[in-house]
């Protein structure tokens, strides 16, 4: 790294003298904003505490920002710390959470009305029609509270994709899968089969740790186990509401509650690998961080995300994970949302000076504040060729895959773990950029994805017949679209909402149970008391709701549909 550092030194230190001459040219004499400290309650974030490392470095010295992250998924999961902060009258001065946490921040009145601000914007007010359209949508029909998250330019039928392969599908380590021939996996017996041989072959890692097929984690359950809803969406349905699993079309539904159902299928999947010594038996315990370091030790076999271990190939890494069809039912991927993804960026009331977190959060929305986000910092990260398109350094591969140190004059610490840990991005990461016609995320660049076609790729390529696996499951019909509109679910009762939380605490508790029972007796026992317990809880009523839910989707999907055609 330090080699990398000499012979850019000189570019380096002339860059800061003409950064500082400009800033000086435009404000020496002002006086310098004073410091101010932001507490940013980020609810999709794997990460609490103080944003460190280069990212921190460069939203100080732009704004004079700090921020702290408060994450949920790092504080036990599920709801409980959004509910208790909003009891205390305070969630976040940056508040990122689901619309329905919004709702509840606007009754109790601790959000800031955005409306003065966004006109004097430059790139938040290209999203301004949406904004507004996203705020009447979730009733705030004299204030504007919200900016969604994820909103996106991209047609809502493109599959969003993570570089050429679906970001939630089945990835299996490629020389692992080669040494056994390269099986057909079409059931989860299959599955389970292919993944024992494995371990049977690979027990340990190099420095001795026990192999697992499956490595679970609690952090992300909120409305039943998220890592078993997760998993449908290799078996051709979504969690499109939290009782209803459907196809991407919304034709095809399949109640959670119902035996046989694809949620119960998934379960019995990870029961079954339990009984089998497959699954990780810290799984129930764990903390996504713990078996985010088992996967890179290559301790998991199976992993459910594209970005896991990242997509570096540099010819030699024939163990690294790699798409593999695990049924005959199709992936399904999200599309691009113009609308956002149900989340959303706001402001807390109280926090001091609201005007510059609105100019911090349009810096965030514009084509430089989101390569920082989704590529890194230019000459460090990423370069342009010749061409004018971006594309890794050298030694960005190096750093991601050794959690390389940067020098205190980028902000010191973790190269990678200096990224923003906010994980929500106002603008669709995979958008593309304006300004280089490339996404603002560097794993999807036309640089990348070439650079990584090694050997394991070409591999990969001459057994499955695609260039990758986005061709292959296009070309055989097998990558279904699950298209989102401006929909957005109306209030509900406090009795139902009730009713919903009840249910939901009982459906994790009792998936958990099912995973790890004794027996198959004991598993089924567990199903059949959740049923009963959720019926008497009045389950029938969450069902009903989210039926209609369903129908009035299909009827916005339809309508979005003739709309792009």
């Amino acid at each position: 790294m330090s080699k990398f550092f000499r012979k850019n030194r000189i570019k380096r230190w002339m860059g800061y003298l003409f950064l500082g001459l400009l800033l000086c040219a435009g404000g020496c004499g002002k006086k310098q904003r004073e410091p101010l400290e932001l507490d940013v309650f980020a609810g999709r974030a794997n990460y609490q505490g103080e944003q460190k490392g280069w990212y921190a470095k460069i939203v100080q010295d732009k704004f004079n920002l700090k921020l702290n992250i408060i994450a949920p998924n790092v504080s036990g999961g599920g709801n409980l710390l959004f509910e208790s902060r909003l009891t205390a009258g305070k969630v976040g001065d940056i508040v990122i959470t689901s619309y329905q946490n919004m709702k509840e921040c606007v009754e109790a009145g601790v959000l800031a009305d955005l409306t003065p601000y966004l006109e004097k914007t430059t790139y938040l007010k290209q999203y301004l029609d949406v904004i507004k359209q996203m705020n009447l949508q979730n009733g705030y029909t004299d204030a504007i509270y919200i900016i969604p998250t994820s909103m996106s330019s991209m047609p809502a039928t493109e599959p969003v994709l993570y570089g050429d392969k679906p970001e939630f599908a089945s990835y299996l380590p490629w020389s692992y899968y080669k040494e056994l021939d390269y099986p057909v996996i079409k059931s989860e017996n299959d599955l389970l089969d292919v993944l024992k041989q494995m371990q049977e072959n690979h027990p340990e890692t190099a420095d001795g740790k026990k192999v697992y097929a499956f490595s679970l984690f609690k952090d992300w359950d909120v409305e039943y186990m998220s890592l078993a809803a997760n998993m449908v969406k290799s078996y051709g349905y979504i969690d499109t509401t939290d009782s209803i699993f459907t196809s991407a079309d919304l034709n095809e539904l399949q109640y959670l509650a119902q035996k046989d159902s694809i949620y119960y299928r998934m379960l019995h999947l990870y029961f079954e690998a339990n009984q089998r010594g497959l699954l990780d038996p810290e799984s129930g315990v764990q903390s996504f961080d713990v078996m985010y370091e088992k996967a890179r030790n290559r301790q998991v076999l199976y992993l459910w995300w594209a970005w896991m271990l990242g997509n570096y190939d540099d010819g030699s890494h024939e163990e690294r994970h790699v798409f593999i069809p695990v049924s005959d039912a199709p992936v399904v991927c999200e599309g691009f949302s113009t609308y956002g993804d149900g989340y959303a960026y706001a402001i807390g009331k109280d926090t001091k000076n609201v005007k510059r977190v609105v100019e911090y959060l349009d810096w965030m929305a514009s084509p430089e504040g989101m390569m920082y986000y989704g590529a890194g910092i230019e000459g460090v990260s990423y370069v342009y060729d010749i061409n004018g398109k971006p594309k890794y350094t050298n030694y960005s591969n190096e750093a991601w895959m050794n959690n390389a140190e940067l020098e205190e004059t980028y902000g010191g610490g973790s190269y990678t773990e200096g990224f923003c840990q906010f994980n929500d991005t106002i603008v669709q990461q995979k958008d593309i950029n304006p300004e280089t016609g490339e996404s603002f995320y560097s794993e999807n660049w036309t640089t990348t994805i070439k650079n990584n076609y090694g050997v394991v790729s070409q591999q990969w390529a001459a057994r499955f017949g695609a260039a990758s696996p986005a061709e292959y499951l296009k070309n055989n019909r097998l990558l279904d679209v699950f298209i989102k509109t401006d929909y957005v679910a109306g209030e509900e009762s406090e009795q139902l909402l009730i009713i919903r939380e009840k249910c939901s605490a009982l459906i994790k508790e009792y998936s958990w149970k099912m995973v790890f029972a004794e027996n198959e007796a004991q598993f089924t026992e567990f199903w059949d008391t959740l049923l009963t317990l959720l019926y008497q809880n009045g389950y029938e009523q969450v069902e009903a709701a989210d039926l209609e839910i369903i129908k009035e989707m299909r009827v916005r999907r339809e309508e979005l549909l003739r709309t792009e055609h």
